[in-house]
């Protein structure tokens, strides 16, 4: 990901409950199962490179939000996305 300079990036909600939704019965949930896939990243990488010379890590970064953060952050595209029109005043975004 050239915008942060990295090879993997992983977004993350750092929440430990989920509400139950259409795909899922909700429930507890552990934040830091997220970052076993530094290792999975990191064995595959190994893998796919064995045998080659001048081979440098993966740089994999872990960014997380709670809820609140998310929407601070984010509230003016949120609102783009959720409120543009056309000229006929359908939305032009659909979730």
């Amino acid at each position: 990901n050239a915008k942060y300079g990295c090879d993997v990036f992983v977004h993350f909600f750092d929440q430990t409950t989920e509400a139950a939704g259409r795909y899922n019965d909700g429930g507890k949930i552990d934040p830091t199962h997220i970052y076993y896939l530094d290792k999975s990243v990191r064995k595959a990488y190994n893998e796919y490179n064995q045998g080659k010379t001048n081979q440098s890590s993966p740089v994999i970064q872990f960014v997380n939000d709670t809820d609140d953060t998310f929407y601070k952050q984010r509230k003016h595209q949120l609102d783009k996305y959720h409120n543009s029109r056309n000229d006929e005043g359908n939305q032009i975004y659909f979730p």
